[in-house]
């Protein structure tokens, strides 16, 4: 019998009374523990576990608990509780934003001066303090179109236009700095850049956006899809930034292309991906009419 039993571990030596932590002596709910441990090698013998006695003792021994708590126990349902990724709002491939982009009403520049419909501004002196946010986010891929209508030629530097994930309507127009770049930008949640000045002529339409990857592409008329900067978090929701900077006097907000409207158009994902595509080839995207 001691040949049987070799690789079976010894029981506790000491105090019966007393046992270790995770004895079944210990488990809470089990009404009969002595049965369990009182024989052990015999209820093993008269179970017929001969084969392999260390297995059929712990077979034995959780047979015995759950019979004594009426059951075996419950299966723990394993949960991820991970943190829910916030994902961007992004444009439809040919939808339509479900309202129209307009300048923000309350928070802008010192100089500014804005018309009834909210949709063109105009620096009325200086050069500076004159930044300008939209009154809503705009959607991953939607473009941001600006017409200059105004250019005075005694200033240097242009226009600047990027995004932020700061909500205007809590940013109180006192506390605006006199310019986006370097002053807005060096704070977290604003990005821009100066536009060219040789793109800042009046009567230019100017198309710019960002995609989900945070890249800033910019169009001039209809001229080539042009990166304009990245790096930009597009995990929460962003306005768009104007600094109406320079040698840039005014500009007004236009509606979507009506060639994009009519499906003549590319859609600024496709703009984007065809620039992709270009750098792979060493040469600029040129995208226009179908």
């Amino acid at each position: 019998m001691g040949n049987n039993f070799s690789s079976i571990p010894s029981l506790p030596r000491g105090n019966p009374s007393r046992a270790p932590r995770g004895h079944p002596q210990n488990l809470k709910g089990v009404s009969s523990v002595s049965s369990l441990c009182d024989s052990p090698w015999k209820m093993l013998l008269e179970s017929g576990h001969n084969s392999d006695p260390k297995r059929g003792f712990l077979d034995l021994m959780q047979e015995k608990i759950w019979d004594s708590i009426g059951g075996p126990f419950p299966v723990t349902s394993h949960r991820c509780h991970h943190k829910q990724k916030h994902c961007p709002a992004v444009l439809p491939s040919g939808g339509l934003p479900a309202t129209p982009l307009l300048f923000h009403p309350h928070t802008k520049g010192s100089q500014i001066l804005m018309d009834l419909s909210h949709k063109a501004v105009k620096r009325q002196a200086s050069f500076c303090n004159a930044i300008t946010f939209s009154n809503r986010p705009v959607l991953i891929y939607e473009q941001v179109r600006l017409k200059i209508t105004k250019k005075q030629c005694c200033w240097s530097g242009a226009l600047r236009l990027g995004f932020t994930s700061k909500d205007p309507s809590r940013i109180h127009p006192d506390s605006l700095p006199k310019y986006a770049c370097p002053d807005l930008v060096s704070q977290s949640g604003f990005w821009a850049k100066a536009l060219p000045e040789e793109f800042a002529n009046e009567g230019n339409i100017i198309a710019f956006w960002v995609d989900k990857k945070g890249r800033v592409f910019h169009r001039i008329n209809d001229s080539a899809v042009m990166l304009f900067f990245s790096g930009v978090r597009t995990a929460d929701p962003l306005w768009a930034l104007v600094d109406v900077y320079g040698l840039t006097r005014g500009v007004q907000l236009l509606g979507l292309d009506t060639r994009q409207e009519r499906g003549q158009w590319p859609s600024c994902a496709f703009q984007s991906r065809a620039y992709k595509s270009s750098r792979h080839q060493g040469s600029t995207a040129h995208v226009g009419h179908r």
